[in-house]
């Protein structure tokens, strides 16, 4: 996704995926727009009217936690998750008697639409047993649950 986006006189950078690319808009006076194609979940719209920059960026309008794929897993999956608003952010994989087995977030996060890969493996490195898992997000005042099934 997008990393950054900044307004530096009459240009428009952004850094996408480690490319800085320079929208340069001086000197139109009509309406204009872009959008980065690459970019499905999280799209920079940027518009001029005159000398005047407007960006808008289009991020998810309400947190969610998915389902993780593939559901049962062996050796690995992985968790997808979006946010309406920038913050603190927690991913964790529990057993079944409510232990932590990982913490896979613990960070400051940017809104937008996330994917982690978790490898099957505890904090100390070793594989999980066969058996159900829950894997909980918390972030914002939001948190959601879900269920997760590891056959060997």
């Amino acid at each position: 996704g997008i990393i950054n986006s900044a307004i530096a006189g009459n240009d428009i950078l952004a850094e996408y995926e480690g490319t800085t690319i320079i929208y340069n808009l001086s000197g139109q006076l009509e309406t204009s727009f872009f959008v980065f194609e690459n970019a499905p979940e999280n799209v920079i719209v940027g518009s001029t009217f005159g000398d005047e920059v407007a960006i808008n960026e289009v991020f998810p309008t309400e947190f969610a936690l998915n389902q993780n794929y593939p559901n049962p897993f062996n050796p690995s999956t992985t968790i997808t998750y979006s946010l309406a608003a920038n913050g603190m952010v927690s991913l964790s994989v529990f057993n079944i008697a409510g232990q932590k087995v990982a913490d896979l977030v613990d960070a400051e996060l940017n809104a937008g639409t996330y994917s982690i890969f978790w490898d099957g493996r505890t904090e100390n490195g070793q594989m999980v047993s066969n058996g159900v898992y829950f894997y909980k997000l918390s972030a914002d005042g939001f948190s959601d649950v879900k269920k997760m099934i590891f056959l060997k």
